[in-house]
């Protein structure tokens, strides 16, 4: 939802909304420096994720600018690429790089693990005097560029192992990837990578340069209004392994998850921090009885996606400038534009689980 070029979405009349918006530039409102003022600055997903997506991270503004110039049928636009993800259910993602001593300590579990490092150029046993962020480093650059054939003579006999064995979540997650994608060197990720099992109502903040992967399950998922990736595995599409060695920050630690704010008893708000994401926020919005909310009146635009209903929701909006009042009849899957400065109330007239999801600008 929103108007990259790679995937524009299109309004009732089959228009492009990225046509009706410089048509009607007044409805934007406002949009962070660097962005036009007649489109959106964010794309708004929903993904449903059965097969691990690719282990990947996104370039940072000077970064993005550079590839893109260089390498346009690669890298299409020169934006950078924050995300933000909201579990709707169970979910399962890596993100951001262990510490030294997990990864010390899952290598000597993992010989195998070791063996590859150590082929590729890093022997473990001579890391001991090196911080944590030039041991990730190095690791890192080392397994990225692993030799296939390497990688493979590693990783088939740690799958046999753990087949016969395994009984932690870790390993079954190892063994699930490799099925997936058979000799994958981004089977071994997760060694070197935070596990993360999420739940229901989750969120965190992914910023730029920062390695990840959707494992399984639900979300939504705002971001800046990018298509660029750089790959590292799970996956068949191009690797640019030079790039990611480049661009990765190679800290440590586990992301922290996103503090809501309560807006109003039906309404809860996920923001990132400003300062890396002025793009875009996310309100949820939770109807569960025969009720109206009514949805902020802000001076920017905002797309709306009704995720679950269990009867039809009505609806209204009243433009501020003008004698016009506009109804709609929402169902499960209804996504709707609204303009700036836009009253809007939303009415579920039956008892039932009703949950919306509104992005729009960083208010902060």
């Amino acid at each position: 939802m929103g108007t990259h070029p790679s995937g524009p979405a299109k309004v009732g009349d089959g228009h492009l909304l990225s046509e009706k918006l410089k048509e009607n530039p007044e409805v934007v409102g406002f949009v962070p420096e660097d962005y036009v003022p007649n489109d959106l600055p964010f794309l708004f997903k929903v993904l449903s994720i059965q097969t691990a997506l690719s282990i990947q991270a996104h370039p940072d503004k000077s970064r993005a600018i550079r590839l893109h110039s260089k390498f346009p049928d690669i890298y299409k636009d020169p934006n950078h690429k924050p995300e933000m993800v909201i579990a709707l259910g169970d979910f399962e993602c890596l993100s951001g790089f262990r510490t030294k001593s997990e990864i010390l300590e899952l290598a000597q579990q993992y010989p195998e693990f070791a063996h590859l490092l150590t082929a590729a150029g890093f022997p473990l046993s001579e890391s001991a005097s090196l911080s944590d962020q030039d041991f990730i480093k190095q690791a890192s650059v080392a397994y990225l560029n692993s030799n296939p054939e390497i990688v493979t003579t590693n990783l088939r006999p740690m799958i046999h192992r753990l087949r016969e064995k395994s009984s932690t979540d870790l390993e079954q997650l190892l063994i699930r990837l490799y099925d997936q994608y058979p000799d994958d060197i981004g089977v071994f990720a997760p060694l070197l990578l935070n596990y993360l099992k999420m739940q229901q109502g989750d969120s965190f903040f992914i910023g730029p340069n920062v390695p990840h992967a959707y494992i399984s399950g639900d979300c939504v998922e705002c971001m800046a209004l990018s298509d660029n990736v750089v790959r590292a595995g799970l996956t068949p599409k191009l690797r640019d392994v030079e790039t990611l060695c480049e661009m990765l920050t190679y800290s440590s630690g586990k992301p922290a998850f996103i503090d809501t704010v309560s807006i109003d008893d039906h309404t809860r708000l996920y923001r990132p921090p400003k300062t890396d994401c002025a793009e875009f926020e996310v309100e949820e919005i939770r109807l569960t009885e025969p009720s109206s909310v009514a949805l902020r009146a802000l001076p920017a635009a905002s797309l709306v996606l009704v995720l679950s209903a269990s009867s039809p929701l009505r609806a209204v909006s009243t433009a501020n400038d003008r004698d016009l009042t506009a109804e709609l009849s929402l169902s499960m899957g209804s996504v709707f534009f609204l303009a700036s400065n836009a009253q809007v109330s939303i009415t579920a007239s039956s008892p039932g689980e009703y949950l919306l999801y509104r992005a729009h600008v960083n208010l902060a």
